[in-house]
């Protein structure tokens, strides 16, 4: 999350919610949600409200999932290219 601002926006997206909410388990960090103020929103399924996390880790692995990239439009912002940058840097065990 190194470097990214507290908030941006994502080019548009397939979102899902996911049950159970991955925020419910002791061993998920959460690093990105949806906020509230862009509801509804959604491609296939509408998402009409709540929490839905869309990048987290699990502190037992070294391992991130994250439901941005889908779509043609996905590389078009400079702020996400740079968690995936990041992402894949941490991953790889290189700093930045």
């Amino acid at each position: 999350m190194k470097g990214l601002p507290a908030s941006f926006e994502s080019p548009a997206n397939e979102w899902y919610s996911w049950m159970p909410n991955p925020r419910h388990s002791p061993n998920i960090r959460v690093l990105m949600t949806l906020a509230p103020s862009n509801y509804p929103l959604g491609f296939k399924d509408t998402l009409a409200g709540g929490d839905d996390p869309v990048t987290w880790t699990n502190t037992k692995y070294k391992m991130i999932y994250t439901n941005m990239g889908h779509g043609s439009k996905i590389l078009t912002s400079q702020q996400q290219n740079l968690f995936f940058e990041n992402a894949l840097l941490w991953l790889g065990g290189r700093k930045q």
